[in-house]
């Protein structure tokens, strides 16, 4: 492709030492927006939990304002969406302040994206962000035990992918560590990733089998949480906008209904008119106020956090 690119230029009457230049500056600023970047996100502090040829992936930790106190805490570690192709861990910081203000180490996880790997790649990134964070439970005071993973849309994906897909680990990671959740947190997930026998499946136009393959890097089949689905997986919230036209709502009724079928805890609350990113506090502060609410009380039922949700006091400190 660049000998292509350089015969064009050539063919245009530019010399060779212009196009080269040319080129050396293209691939230098693509090379820069590939490699995965720091952050700084206020009120987080960052650690590096994994170095790729990419460059060294971060999380953002989120403690408690009383942390130093003794006892051990749950966590919940979040992935962004953005298709896996954009997107970064600042998209989860409203929801990580407010859990850290309840009182668990609220973590969001960035991952490398596509074309940099393929999303069977941007899964091994998720699985090692969470034994990352289990082998550090001890430095952060959290229970290792009770480590909830959640995400919107593709990262939703990825936190689903975690506890219901074995394999895909580093193999210089340290294997004795579970890279399993014991809790999801889903909003709007893409979770049906292959077709389903005697059902029809809605599909975006670019969703052929082939380019599906292509950009999950093995097959569908393999890597679609919908198709391991067992019993005795961890519970779930899993909320979704029935119009969302990115990730289409019916999906998500025949993965929960699968999943209650085989005998496992999923609370599911649809959002009736609601769309794609209607949690994000920056489309709707009332639909993050109440979804929120809704992982407030799910984590409560589930001994991760105590007393009632507060999420009114919180919202008066952020930007409106």
């Amino acid at each position: 492709m660049k000998n292509q690119f350089l015969n064009s230029f050539e063919k245009w009457g530019h010399s060779r030492m212009f196009v080269r230049m040319f080129l050396v500056l293209v691939f230098a600023i693509e090379f820069q927006e590939l490699k995965a970047s720091s952050l700084v996100i206020e009120g987080a502090e960052a650690y590096s939990y994994k170095s790729t040829s990419e460059g060294d992936l971060q999380l953002y930790v989120w403690k408690p304002e009383d942390f130093k106190g003794g006892h051990k805490r749950a966590a919940a570690i979040f992935f962004h969406g953005g298709g896996f192709t954009q997107g970064n861990p600042t998209a989860f910081t409203p929801l990580c302040r407010y859990l850290a203000h309840r009182g668990m180490i609220a973590i969001s996880v960035q991952y490398r994206l596509y074309p940099q790997v393929r999303i069977e790649g941007c899964l091994r990134d998720a699985k090692s962000a969470i034994r990352w964070v289990r082998t550090h439970s001890e430095e952060f005071k959290i229970d290792p035990e009770r480590l909830a993973v959640g995400g919107d849309s593709a990262g939703g994906y990825l936190a689903a992918a975690t506890g219901l897909i074995d394999g895909f680990e580093e193999t210089n990671e340290d294997l004795s560590v579970s890279s399993h959740p014991n809790a999801f947190i889903l909003l709007n997930p893409a979770l049906v990733l292959a077709d389903v026998e005697g059902k029809e499946i809605p599909r975006q136009k670019d969703q052929t089998p082939e380019m599906m393959r292509e950009r999950l890097g093995g097959d569908p089949v393999i890597l679609s949480p919908y198709h391991h689905i067992r019993e005795g997986i961890p519970p779930m919230i899993l909320m979704h906008g029935t119009e969302d036209t990115i990730v289409p709502f019916k999906l998500s009724e025949m993965f929960v209904s699968a999943t209650k079928a085989a005998g496992n805890r999923c609370e599911f609350i649809p959002y009736p008119g609601r769309e794609h990113t209607f949690f994000d506090i920056n489309h709707s502060r009332k639909d993050f106020t109440s979804t929120t609410t809704e992982i407030d009380q799910f984590l409560t039922s589930l001994g991760y956090l105590k007393g009632s949700p507060n999420i009114e006091e919180l919202m008066k400190s952020f930007k409106q």
